[in-house]
């Protein structure tokens, strides 16, 4: 655990070096970097819920758009069925959307689902009948740890995430790694449901980041 913390911490070290700011200790550096750990559980311990949503063909999900309700926050990933043989991917660009609907002219399973304004729209508009699942995050959620058990850890596949995070606290307002945080949140996000089935692993064991 201490090769892997002082691993990101050397990495977010020369990134500030390289920024003009070698004067940043390195107890204010963990200390970012422990505010981003709980600031991912606080966003991906939130999970509200699994929902199925199946396909059909009245209106409006004839022209595949579906409102989502009202308690599914912000929509993380859309997991297809096993059967499926191709990708679906989520986007929050109509640009992206609408360039890739242009490329498909039809298909039986969708590829793309656009998140916005509170409905989510699939193109190819899908089969009658079959399932997708989708996972939804609280727009804003809180962490709370047990007491004597010590701060959690993230497993390893977040340390991108940490560093873009404490990067993005440690340098000004607007600073570049304030969005590549946040790519690099929902890309791990994703990735680990896919993955496992689960938003995130915590290992409760070890203290604040390890030490």
């Amino acid at each position: 655990m201490a090769n892997r913390i002082n691993r990101n911490l050397r990495w977010v070290k020369r990134q500030l070096d390289k920024a003009g700011l070698a004067d940043v200790l390195e107890e204010e550096i963990l200390d970012a970097m422990s505010g981003v750990e709980l600031e991912i559980l606080g966003r991906t311990g939130s999970i509200i819920d699994k929902t199925a949503l199946t396909f059909d063909s009245t209106a409006p999900h004839d022209t595949g758009q579906y409102v989502l309700g009202a308690t599914q926050g912000s929509v993380l990933t859309v997991a297809p069925p096993a059967t499926w043989s191709k990708t679906l991917t989520l986007t929050n660009s109509i640009e992206q959307y609408e360039a890739l609907k242009a490329e498909i002219i039809s298909g039986e399973q969708p590829e793309i689902v656009l998140q916005m304004n509170g409905s989510l729209y699939f193109w190819p508009v899908g089969v009658d009948g079959d399932i997708v699942t989708i996972y939804s995050i609280a727009t804003k959620g809180a962490y709370s740890q047990v007491e004597g058990a010590g701060d959690p850890t993230v497993d390893w596949g977040w340390d991108q995430t940490l560093r873009y995070g404490a990067l993005s606290r440690l340098l000004p307002p607007g600073n570049p790694w304030e969005k590549k945080y946040e790519d690099e949140y929902k890309t791990q996000a994703h990735t680990a449901i896919q993955q496992s089935g689960a938003p995130l692993l915590v290992d409760h064991s070890s203290n604040r980041l390890g030490f």
